[in-house]
């Protein structure tokens, strides 16, 4: 669909408008530029690709600082175990359920809820969803601001592309959550003319294709925003929540490539903490970037130092100034007789101050790295192999954990949710979401996060309820009565759900009422059963006394007849 016309209070056509803001909002940017472009430098070299400035495409040098790649390392390590620890490809890390506790617990609903996350999780694992978020979390680690596209698709049901940082630039709402982003990459000819369509080409793209320069590369800007036109109660796609347009970066003429409306947000944009009204986050390694830079230096002079020991400066005799001096192993010098006593030694020998520089060094290197929680991602990395229990990392690094907790928080909201709903979204418009029990009708859906960090966030509550049994345990084995207090139907529910039990393993309250009745029937069945063979049993006994002399039967009843006369 293409849009024309002007804007009713500036005047301005569409991409004039589009334009204008792109520059503010990049001239807001700037101030980030210098951090972003030392922490590239010094972490992670050719990772960005700044705003209407020159790329790294363009084959420019840029890995020529870091000689010591402990914080490279450690950003590697802390993503794999974002990856690992929130949105881990072989494990569930996210549940659906309802606002109603009570509906929650219906088999039928529960059922219903898994099944459609199972669908979900299968659209992840087919999609390059997985092979997106290392990119993502590492931009977070780094430069505490991240991007990239989610996107519908015909073969594979979503598919994402990765923003580079600088690529792109963010704009806020009153609220202060991301409602617009614009980037601008590159597309050959080619791609353009496939992609939009020859038509929707401007008429510089249209002469490069007649003349086959199909490779000839143009600068697109794409952005995605909230709609300010949008009108629910028009179905057009152009009154949609928000919109998508595409045009050339350098065009004049008022023709988007392309100008689509969307039913959500199409580009996560999550921060890693934001100060203020910045439409920017800071990140962890911005905190360690004096570490790092100061570990380089420290690493040259450490280099330096290594030369003057293998190759110290030597004292050398005047009267040798123009004999030769071997320098290489086993090589011999000869000294003039003149000179018997001369001889050439080292001037200065640096070891004890190396092995001082090696101490500095390594704490530096400890400071990046518990600067990047690389402690905490490595167990998390532990957990996931099996070495170690939930409840075990609970107990040894509850404090450390805690410091993840704004950071999981702000996750949710501006990573997961989005991913969650976006893909829900789409799903149900291509008819991949199983039709809802009755119970389900006009319900909302939320989500409900139950991976290794989530998990260890709700750990104290674990830990609260195993204690709480074990203690009423113990007080069973002096008042049996305390088990009175525990209501042990609601106790497993709770840790159920604490550590993301699946809905298949639990009964609802129906089906054990159910159980209960049975087990209820079955035993009283077996109790009427055993009155029943101890009565055969007595009158057996009965038949087998002895009448030849007075029996016990004859006796009692002699009694009674005495008692009576």
């Amino acid at each position: 669909m293409q849009m024309t016309g002007t804007d009713k209070y500036t005047g301005e056509t569409l991409i004039q408008c589009l334009k204008r803001q792109i520059s503010a909002l990049t001239t807001d940017m700037n101030s980030y530029v210098k951090h972003w472009n030392d922490l590239s430098s010094f972490i992670m070299p050719r990772s960005t690709r700044f705003f209407l400035t020159a790329r790294n495409s363009q084959g420019n040098a840029r890995n020529t600082k870091i000689i010591n790649a402990t914080a490279t390392m450690a950003v590697r390590t802390a993503s794999s175990g974002l990856m690992t620890g929130i949105t881990s490809p072989s494990r569930p890390w996210f549940n659906l359920v309802t606002g109603d506790k009570e509906l929650n617990k219906k088999k039928e609903v529960k059922l219903w809820l898994s099944a459609v996350r199972d669908a979900m999780a299968e659209v992840f694992i087919k999609s390059n969803l997985y092979t997106t978020l290392p990119s993502v979390y590492e931009d977070l680690l780094v430069f505490g601001t991240s991007a990239f596209v989610l996107m519908e698709d015909d073969e594979d049901g979503i598919r994402c592309y990765h923003m580079p940082i600088g690529s792109y630039v963010l704009r806020t709402s009153y609220r202060g959550n991301v409602n617009g982003v614009y980037r601008e990459f590159k597309m050959t000819v080619e791609q353009m003319v496939k992609q939009f369509g020859l038509t929707n080409c401007t008429a510089k793209v249209q002469e490069l294709w007649r003349q086959k320069n199909y490779n000839h590369q143009i600068d697109i800007t794409h952005c995605v925003e909230e709609n300010p036109d949008a009108d629910e109660k028009r179905l057009e796609s152009r009154y949609l929540p928000f919109r998508s347009i595409y045009f050339e970066t350098s065009t004049t003429e008022d023709k988007p490539l392309s100008f689509k409306g969307l039913n959500e947000m199409a580009v996560m944009a999550p921060r890693w903490r934001v100060i203020g009204e910045d439409s920017c986050g800071v990140s962890p390694c911005m905190d360690a970037l004096g570490d790092v830079m100061q570990l380089q230096k420290m690493e040259q002079r450490k280099l330096q130092l290594l030369d003057m020991l293998l190759q110290p400066p030597r004292n050398v005799p005047v009267n040798m100034r123009n004999e030769y001096i071997g320098t290489l192993a086993g090589e011999n010098t000869f000294i003039p007789s003149s000179a018997a006593g001369s001889k050439v030694e080292p001037s200065y020998v640096p070891n004890p101050y190396l092995n001082h520089l090696e101490v500095s060094i390594q704490g530096v290197e400890q400071r990046i790295k518990h600067a990047l929680f690389e402690d905490i991602f490595l167990m998390i990395a532990e957990i996931d192999r099996g070495g170690v229990t939930a409840t075990e990392i609970q107990a040894r690094q509850q404090e450390k954990m805690m410091v993840m907790g704004p950071v999981l928080e702000r996750l949710n909201d501006e990573l997961l949710d989005p991913i969650v709903r976006r893909t829900y979204a789409i799903m149900e418009r291509a008819g991949r979401i199983p039709v809802p029990p009755p119970e389900l009708q006009d319900k909302d859906i939320s989500v409900e996060y139950i991976s290794i960090m989530a998990q260890a966030m709700k750990l104290n509550g674990v830990v609260a309820v195993e204690r709480l049994v074990g203690f009423i345990g113990s007080l069973a084995g002096v008042r049996p009565d305390a088990l009175d207090k525990l209501n042990v139907d609601n106790a497993i529910d709770a840790f159920s759900d604490m550590v993301g039990t699946p809905p298949q393993l639990i009964n609802d309250l129906n089906e054990v009422a159910e159980i209960r009745d049975v087990r209820a029937q079955q035993t009283q069945a077996a109790n009427a059963l055993a009155m029943a063979q101890q009565g055969a049993d007595a009158a057996k006994t009965l038949s087998e006394t002895q009448i030849s002399t007075p029996s016990m039967l004859q006796a009692m009843s002699g009694a009674l007849q005495g008692g009576q006369a």
